[in-house]
């Protein structure tokens, strides 16, 4: 979020309309101001320096995507990854916990039956349901179940990613709209938005946008909860829309 802040390449302003420091008296000083230097600075701060403890005590980097994959190795092998296919000891921090949305709801009067059907669905070794954070707070806000992911700018490529012309993938997106888990192979992903080689990487991509849940024992995915169904299904419906109004045009 802080490159999303400072970069002067793009206007980042819609990310943070919504929140406090929008408000904040310097917050339009340094709003996409400066030039940020990404990856490549990184690599050069802990790939192979010989300099790193002596220049950082710790490092915290936060992000939706692992770091990206250079050939067969992390870019940055320094750190130690925690995402949404093993988040490993944080996965209690990927959302609210049953215990935690089970206390919102009965803190703020909600139906806590109907939020589940919502927005659970993760599930972690050891920490078992995990909520959507974001979506159970605004239905509690706004005393609404919905889907709330249409607010966000990945809704936007959801059907980009499932349409892409892979051998299984439209079979696998059926029987995932079906409810049906399905098998998922994690380990060629290439960790960025644009390189896919087969099914299982696009798949592997919807894990880490939330879009799917993964079960580490089974090695399966999943639709997690009614939120993302509805966003898979308005994805399918608008694409529908577009192909009949194109064939509309060519008659």
């Amino acid at each position: 979020m802080l490159c999303a802040y400072y970069d002067k390449t793009y206007d980042s302003a819609y990310l943070f309309n919504d929140l406090k420091i929008a408000a904040a008296k310097h917050y339009p000083e340094h709003l996409n101001r400066y030039d940020v230097i990404y990856l490549e600075f990184l690599r050069s701060l802990f790939k192979n320096s010989g300099t790193t403890s002596r220049i950082f005590a710790a490092v915290y980097m936060t992000g939706i995507l692992p770091i990206k994959k250079d050939g067969s190795q992390s870019a940055i092998s320094d750190f130690e990854e925690y995402s949404m296919v093993k988040p490993r000891a944080f996965g209690e921090y990927v959302g609210f916990t049953e215990a935690e949305g089970r206390a919102l709801c009965e803190r703020f009067g909600t139906d806590f039956s109907k939020m589940k059907h919502w927005y659970d669905g993760y599930c972690f070794p050891r920490i078992g349901s995990i909520y959507n954070p974001n979506s159970v707070i605004k239905a509690i806000r706004h005393h609404d179940f919905d889907s709330y992911w249409t607010e966000s700018s990945m809704a936007e490529n959801l059907m980009e990613y499932i349409s892409l012309d892979f051998d299984g993938l439209s079979k696998t997106i059926v029987e995932l709209l079906g409810g049906i888990a399905v098998f998922a192979d994690t380990k060629g992903f290439a960790n960025d938005l644009v390189t896919f080689k087969n099914r299982d990487d696009v798949l592997t991509l919807l894990i880490h946008l939330g879009y799917l849940a993964y079960d580490e024992t089974t090695k399966t995915v999943r639709i997690p909860n009614e939120e993302i169904r509805q966003e898979f299904s308005r994805s399918i419906r608008h694409q529908c829309i577009i192909e009949e109004w194109n064939e509309t045009i060519t008659q």
